[in-house]
């Protein structure tokens, strides 16, 4: 098994900062990666047809949590 160790903080407000760790294989870390780019573009089309500011606002805070995940995620499934 070729698996990377993936590990993030996590920070929580109320709890303080947690830390997880996620072992992928190479294929279940590229499926992630995948599944975490389809639902940012659901996210966006959803953005564009919301009309409420507040709920607007809410959807663009987890479409920047979602590309904060891409971007980690990213730098261990294809390395520099």
């Amino acid at each position: 098994m070729n698996a990377r160790r993936l590990t993030w903080n996590v920070v929580n407000g109320l709890a303080g900062a947690c830390v997880m760790e996620l072992v992928l294989d190479k294929d279940e870390a590229e499926l992630l990666e995948g599944l975490l780019e389809r639902c940012l573009a659901d996210l966006r089309e959803e953005i564009h047809h919301t009309r409420l500011a507040a709920y607007k606002t809410d959807l663009k805070a987890d479409e920047a949590m979602i590309r904060g995940i891409l971007s980690k995620l990213s730098a261990v499934v294809r390395p520099a």
